[in-house]
């Protein structure tokens, strides 16, 4: 019998979670996190976890897609465009719905880096933020709904120091 290694564990464990997960109203400002159960890297998977536990503790709505599934191919290509990153899980984009028809704006936000930051900024006092900081309600579109909910996904961090992927830099942080 082979020894299960801790990426072993961790992979067997999110699986379960990070299957696809949809919004049943097609017409919410959703957020898309692209993941992959196949990922060989302790630290792309703890941060996948550590995002959607984010997300759902501060109820964000939101999608997963995992890029691991071949049927999702076609889609997962599409979001690669759009934020210029590949194979460097998760990944974040912002769903806004028209109400003119089905059609829909998607922006690349960033990478789990930068989603912790903007949840760190997100809990901060409203007066000490900068215009140009963005935090969860100015990229929901809301006031007071999402911010300050004192969610910490730093805890039970896994760190394997594995850089060789790094922050796909762009999205909303590009110019800051």
């Amino acid at each position: 019998m082979s020894k299960e290694t801790a990426a072993d564990i961790l992979i067997k464990n999110t699986t379960t979670s990070l299957t696809r997960k949809t919004v049943d109203d097609p017409t919410t400002i959703r957020i898309m996190v692209l993941v992959s159960t196949t990922s060989g890297s302790r630290r792309q998977l703890s941060n996948q976890e550590r995002s959607i536990a984010m997300l759902e503790a501060l109820g964000i709505p939101f999608e997963t897609l995992n890029c691991a599934m071949p049927e999702y191919r076609e889609e997962r290509d599409i979001y690669f465009e759009l934020s210029g990153v590949q194979g460097d899980y998760p990944q974040f984009f912002l769903i806004k719905p028209s109400a003119e028809d089905d059609d829909k704006k998607t922006t690349y936000l960033g990478q789990f880096d930068d989603m912790e930051g903007c949840n760190e900024r997100s809990n901060l006092p409203k007066e000490s933020l900068k215009e140009s900081d963005v935090t969860w309600d100015s990229i929901m579109g809301t006031t007071d709904t999402y911010n300050n909910k004192g969610f910490n996904p730093g805890e039970g961090a896994v760190d394997d120091d594995d850089d060789s992927v790094g922050s796909g830099g762009g999205g909303i942080y590009a110019d800051l």
